[in-house]
């Protein structure tokens, strides 16, 4: 961030920065940090997360940025690299994965996982907040288990009831049903609507 850089070179005491980012504020940015309890407004790291997360610029916001870069008008290849890199950094960062070869494969499975799954199972997965190639598989698994056992609880509901004799129907198929069945209670002759 342009602040921090600001406050770094200006050799800040990081305790001063949430007030001094205060000042710099403006329209929602302003309105976000006004809505900060007063322990969380004067810690840095709170402030920065609340406006983060107000203006989408989360690990999702910036993978979603970096997947869908492409070079600006004007902008030179360098140029275009720099941003491409500070997204993915920056993605790479709010993510807490460490940079380290394993760690960003498993971030670039596990995001391809949950990108490439219907869509679902990949409610169901970015619910439980798995980190990791192998618990995802294992939670998809659970999940397509689940899914198939569903379909088989209905078959065996439908063929008990159709086994005992009964079997929905329509209103209109019952009324009939019942009409045939009427018998006068006086005389015993059917349909009389007595």
């Amino acid at each position: 961030m342009r602040f921090e850089r600001l406050a770094s070179g200006q050799m800040w005491p990081r305790e001063h920065w949430a007030t001094a980012l205060s000042v710099c504020l403006a329209g929602e940015a302003l309105r976000v940090f006004s809505r900060l309890t007063p322990e969380d407004s004067v810690e840095y790291d709170n402030v920065k997360k609340a406006l983060l997360q107000r203006f989408r610029l989360t690990a999702d916001g910036f993978r979603d940025k970096f997947r869908s870069a492409k070079p600006e008008k004007g902008e030179t290849g360098t140029q275009y690299a720099a941003r491409l890199s500070s997204l993915f950094d920056r993605w790479v960062d709010l993510s807490g994965t460490a940079k380290d070869v394993a760690a960003l494969r498993n971030l670039l499975l596990t995001e391809q996982f949950v990108r490439s799954v219907p869509s679902k199972m990949s409610l169901f997965l970015r619910e439980r907040k798995s980190k990791q190639l192998g618990e995802m598989a294992d939670l998809a698994d659970r999940y397509l288990e689940a899914q198939e056992q569903e379909p088989a609880r209905r078959e065996e509901a439908t063929s008990d009831s159709a086994a005992s004799g009964s079997r929905p129907t329509s209103n209109g198929q019952q009324n009939k049903a019942s009409k045939l069945l009427r018998k006068c209670f006086l005389c015993g002759r059917k349909d009389e609507g007595t």
